[in-house]
């Protein structure tokens, strides 16, 4: 069950049984990372290989996850969720994030060995306040967050390595709540659809990969 619904889900149910089921939720600070594939670097993979290669990398980016204590919330094609939420929660997403983007390079290096595609991936990191429990009917459920911080972290999600040519892009509120060993590199502030106020971007490497920070924009 586990590996359908996820750790954290099935530990809920265990833990709450029969209330697990129930519409009820709660507010609570987290740190979203949403991450996705902004290309292949061979489109024309032959379908019938596809599906091995997408287990490889699924297998890849949700064992990272879970290693550092995430809670991996949907998957949708090649894009992940994935949220934070004990004491620490942006510090851990970070460290994840930057995880993720080297375990990618070493998944590279062995997929070029093997003959198969090398990814490039985008990540968004935010931190704020989602609501959290089951949504949908009493006949089909889904234990989620929902809220405008998880459409924020998506967005920023969509920015990366493609606008502004860092893997992994951060808001002021998770880099308020991280410590200085990430240094993460003011972008600019953007104004999101929806949002008053403009929300300022922070770029991490999450490699030893030099960046120029004018070209990045």
């Amino acid at each position: 069950m586990a590996a359908y619904a996820g750790q954290s889900v099935l530990d809920r149910v265990l833990k709450l049984k029969e209330k697990a089921f129930t519409l009820d939720r709660q507010s609570k600070e987290m740190t979203m990372v949403f991450t996705n594939v902004v290309k292949l670097s061979d489109p024309d993979f032959v379908a019938a290989g596809m599906g091995a290669f997408y287990d490889r990398y699924m297998s890849m980016v949700i064992s990272v996850i879970t290693a550092a204590d995430g809670s991996v919330d949907t998957l949708l094609g090649y894009g992940v969720s994935s949220y934070w939420s004990e004491e620490g929660h942006a510090e851990a997403a970070c460290t994840c994030a930057e995880t993720l983007v080297a375990s990618l390079e070493d998944m590279n290096q062995e997929n070029k060995s093997l003959g198969l595609p090398t990814v490039t991936i985008r990540i968004g990191v935010h931190t704020g306040i989602v609501s959290q429990g089951n949504y949908g009917s009493r006949e089909r459920l889904k234990f989620s967050i929902l809220g405008d911080a998880v459409n924020l972290a998506s967005s920023v999600c969509g920015l990366a390595n493609s606008y502004y040519k860092y893997p992994i892009l951060l808001t002021e509120p998770t880099k308020q709540n991280i410590s200085q060993r990430f240094a993460p590199t003011a972008v600019e502030a953007i104004q999101v659809k929806g949002l008053e106020e403009p929300v300022m971007l922070y770029g991490l490497l999450g490699s030893n990969t030099a960046v120029n920070t004018d070209a990045a924009r």
